[in-house]
């Protein structure tokens, strides 16, 4: 979708912000989820570091938002130019 907008030249910013996330957040999340330990799976890993405030979880929590708000736009905005 970010894609889409941009080679249309319409929220450039929005879709390069959002290209931007789409990019690093699984290289940020997959290199630091490599040190954690076996007693812990990655979600119990993610909610401990998220907890103890590792700047790469807050990160990656961020970055999730920002997708979900930028799905959530993209789905109204169709939504209001069908019906």
């Amino acid at each position: 979708m970010a894609l889409r907008m941009l080679w249309r030249k319409r929220s450039r910013k929005t879709a390069l912000f959002v290209i931007f996330f789409v990019l690093t957040i699984p290289f940020i999340s997959i290199f630091n989820a490599i040190g954690r330990g076996e007693e812990m799976n990655e979600g119990e890993f993610f909610l401990h570091e998220l907890a103890d405030g590792a700047l790469w979880a807050l990160y990656s929590v961020f970055g999730y938002l920002v997708l979900l708000w930028y799905w959530w736009k993209a789905i109204i905005l169709s939504v209001k130019r069908r019906g």
